[in-house]
């Protein structure tokens, strides 16, 4: 009879074991999940407050180009034309090498309403230093672009940016290039007529390798007219 009852005691006491066991594992597994739905929650909330951020960041950024930069900032309501791409252009030995420069013919055809000349270049993946400098002519005309003259533009870390309305041109004619040399200006903007054929020569000046890496004229058409710059 005891023994009955024994079994009896274990088989309850086994049954509420099992019971309690499939208690803690459902609790376990909730509380897994609800801390994974939390971390996951976390995590979007974290993703979609930084994206935030950053949106919040670029438009400041945008908001003070177009302030402190409103002649770069304009370039991107232009016409475009690409005079130079990667090019690598140096004077070695401090010679002119035919090889390391560049003469290209650009035709215009119609009235300019405004225009720029864009630059990018670099030595060594870094700006250009006081010991370089680049030189751009139009039909002969200009020199050493002198970059105390260029108009506003971000600053970078690896390239030097330059811009120039082509009304307003400073250069030098001097070799090694200085900028507190004196200096002289220039109009390219009267050349840009119809039907016109204007030669721009240009190369950089330096004893080590240097890149244009990009050479642009940006241009708006004159009022009620069409104008089309195109290279030869």
């Amino acid at each position: 009879m005891t023994a009955l009852i024994n079994k009896i005691l274990a088989s309850k006491m086994g049954v509420q074991l099992f019971i309690l066991a499939i208690v803690l594992l459902s609790w376990i597994i909730g509380f897994q999940l609800t801390n994974a739905i939390r971390k996951d929650a976390q995590t979007s909330t974290a993703v979609e407050v930084s994206t935030q951020v950053k949106e919040i960041i670029n438009d400041i950024e945008k908001e003070k180009i177009a302030t402190n930069f409103p002649d770069f900032n304009s370039l991107s309501s232009l016409h475009k034309l690409n005079i130079v791409n990667n090019f690598e252009s140096w004077t070695p030995s401090a010679k002119i090498d035919p090889r390391k420069t560049r003469a290209v013919i650009v035709l215009d055809k119609g009235e300019l309403g405004k225009g720029y000349l864009y630059l990018k270049a670099s030595v060594g993946k870094k700006p250009l230093s006081r010991w370089e400098s680049l030189y751009v002519q139009m039909n002969y005309r200009g020199g050493h672009l002198l970059r105390t003259k260029s108009l506003s533009v971000p600053l970078t870390s690896e390239s030097t940016e330059l811009l120039y309305a082509l009304d307003d041109i400073s250069y030098v004619v001097t070799v090694p290039y200085r900028e507190n040399d004196d200096y002289n200006k220039t109009n390219w903007f009267n050349l840009f007529k119809p039907n016109a054929q204007i030669r721009i020569d240009t190369f950089i000046s330096s004893l080590k390798p240097a890149v244009i890496e990009e050479m642009s004229l940006y241009y708006d058409c004159a009022d009620n007219s069409e104008c089309l710059l195109s290279v030869k």
